[in-house]
C-alpha cells in the first residue's frame, strides 16, 4: 500500500528509522563540533585522534544517508508491497550501509586509543594500545572482507538468494569482536587514569567519562538480540526497522563516547572563562628527536588541573 513519504502507517515503520537515525546523526555532529572547538580554543591545534573522529563522523554521515536511501526503497514496508526494482535498490543500500558502519566505528575506536596514547607514558600501556589498534584494523578488514562477500558474486548485496554465509555466525562474529575492543578501550583508559596521582573522586570522574562506552556494547547486543528474528523471516525488509535502529544508535554511540573525555571541562570553562585542555598534551619529540625529560611530571601536573571543580 503507497504512503507519502515520511508518514508513519502500520505498512510502513520506515520513519522510525529515519527520526532515529537523523537524530543521533544531528547530536554526533554536535559533540565533535564541540569537541573542536574546546581543542581549538584550548591548544590551538589538532592531534591525530582528532582527525580521525573526524573521518570517522564523515563516513557516519554517509552511512545515515544510505540508511535514508535504503527507508525510500523500502526499509520498514512488507517485501510483498515492494516491487522488484525497489527491493533491488533496498538490497544494494542496506549492503553499502553494513560497510560503511564498519569504517566509522572503526576509526572511532582508534581515536580514542590514539588519545588515550597522548595521555600515558606507561609502556606497557602503550604497548597495548599499539596491539588493540592493530586488532582493531585487522577486525575492521576482515569485517569489511566478510560483509563484502557475504553472498554469491555477481549479487553479494542479494540476501535473499539462499547463496549467502551463514549471517547470523558472521553478525555474531563481527559484534563479539565490536563488544570485546570496546571493552580493551575501557580496561586501558581506567588502567592510564589509575596511574595518574589525582585525587579518587577525580579518578572516579575521568574513568566514567571513557567507562560511557559501555554504552556502545549494550547497543551492540541489542542490535545482535533483533538481528534474530531478521535473518529467519523472509520479510526481511519489513523485520529490518529494529536492527537499523539499533544499529544507528551503536555507530553514533561510538563517535559519541570517543569525545566525551574531552568535553569534561568545557561548559565550566566557558561559563568561568579558563577554558583549559582536559587532556594534556601528548608526549612530543623536540627538534634534535630526544624527549621532554620532565614529561611524566608535566603529565601529572597537567592532568591535576584539568580535574579541578
Amino acid at each position: 500500500m503507497p504512503t507519502r513519504h515520511g508518514e508513519i502507517t502500520p505498512f510502513d515503520h520506515g520513519p522510525y528509522v529515519v527520526v532515529a537515525a537523523y537524530t543521533m546523526m544531528v547530536t554526533t555532529i554536535l559533540f565533535v563540533l564541540t569537541r573542536l572547538v574546546a581543542k581549538a580554543l584550548a591548544t590551538r591545534t589538532f592531534r591525530i585522534d582528532d582527525y580521525f573522529i573526524i573521518a570517522s563522523v564523515a563516513f557516519a554521515i554517509v552511512q545515515t544517508i544510505l540508511v535514508h536511501c535504503a527507508v525510500k526503497n523500502g526499509l520498514g514496508r512488507h517485501r510483498a508491497s515492494l516491487t522488484d526494482l525497489e527491493f533491488d535498490r533496498y538490497s544494494k543500500f542496506n549492503y553499502a550501509c553494513q560497510i560503511v558502519l564498519i569504517i566509522a566505528i572503526s576509526l572511532a575506536k582508534i581515536s580514542l586509543t590514539l588519545l588515550i596514547t597522548m595521555i600515558t607514558p606507561s609502556r606497557p600501556i602503550l604497548s597495548a594500545c599499539r596491539i588493540l589498534h592493530a586488532v582493531v584494523v585487522a577486525w575492521a578488514f576482515a569485517s569489511i572482507v566478510a560483509l563484502a562477500l557475504q553472498c554469491d558474486i555477481p549479487h553479494p548485496y542479494d540476501f535473499t538468494s539462499g547463496r549467502c554465509l551463514n549471517q547470523a555466525a558472521l553478525y555474531d562474529t563481527i559484534g563479539a569482536f565490536n563488544i570485546v575492543t570496546d571493552a580493551a578501550i575501557i580496561s586501558l583508559s581506567i588502567s592510564m587514569i589509575w596511574k595518574v596521582h589525582v585525587h579518587a573522586w577525580k579518578q572516579l570522574v575521568v574513568v566514567t567519562s571513557f567507562s560511557i562506552r559501555l554504552l556502545v556494547c549494550g547497543a551492540t547486543i541489542a542490535q545482535l538480540v533483533t538481528l534474530r528474528p531478521y535473518f529467519k523471516s523472509t520479510d526481511q525488509t519489513w523485520l529490518n526497522v529494529n536492527p537499523s535502529i539499533c544499529s544507528e544508535i551503536m555507530m553514533h554511540l561510538s563517535i559519541i563516547t570517543a569525545c566525551i573525555p574531552l568535553l569534561k571541562r568545557f561548559v565550566t570553562d566557558l561559563q568561568t572563562g579558563h577554558l583549559i585542555a582536559t587532556i594534556p598534551e601528548h608526549h612530543e619529540l623536540n627538534s634534535s628527536g630526544q624527549t621532554h625529560a620532565p614529561y611524566w611530571k608535566h603529565t601529572n601536573e597537567n592532568y591535576s588541573k584539568a580535574t579541578e571543580n
